[in-house]
């Protein structure tokens, strides 16, 4: 435990980072869902695993960093943080599925849509665990 709370001191004394790092997420996030893919998969369900996953990921990382960079005094859940995240996750995956339907090799999905909202409560379980906030500065 004592990693984590090291990791997350480290990335809240460099805001920038944390948010360059969400950025980067998104835009692997992006290219995962849009690149070709081979259609072998590892094991049954795989793409919903994957997706949950991602969102998990996206989630807990978005809420790492708003809490950051927004709320930066708030060391303890947040609902209006936690809806905030959860409403551009779930916003995200939306426009993801909506992209994916306009191509003519993807297909769009109620299923991964349900895998993602999995994934945004699996974060939040995540952050409820961790306690990724920031500490108290003395002084």
């Amino acid at each position: 435990m004592k990693l984590f709370k090291r990791g997350f001191r480290f990335f809240h004394r460099r805001r920038w980072l944390a948010s360059t790092l969400l950025i980067f997420l998104f835009d692997f996030s992006t290219y995962s869902a849009f690149k070709r893919g081979d259609g072998v998969a590892l094991f049954p369900h795989q793409d919903k695993v994957l997706h949950a996953l991602a969102f998990a990921v996206l989630f807990f990382w978005g809420y790492f960093t708003l809490n950051a960079d927004f709320k930066p005094k708030v060391r303890r859940w947040s609902f209006a943080i936690a809806g905030w995240t959860a409403f551009c996750c779930a916003l995200y995956g939306g426009l993801i599925e909506l992209g994916q339907k306009m191509t003519t090799y993807r297909d769009a999905s109620w299923g991964d849509m349900a895998a993602d909202g999995v994934g945004i409560l699996l974060g939040a379980l995540l952050v409820a665990l961790l306690k990724p906030y920031p500490e108290v500065e003395n002084g």
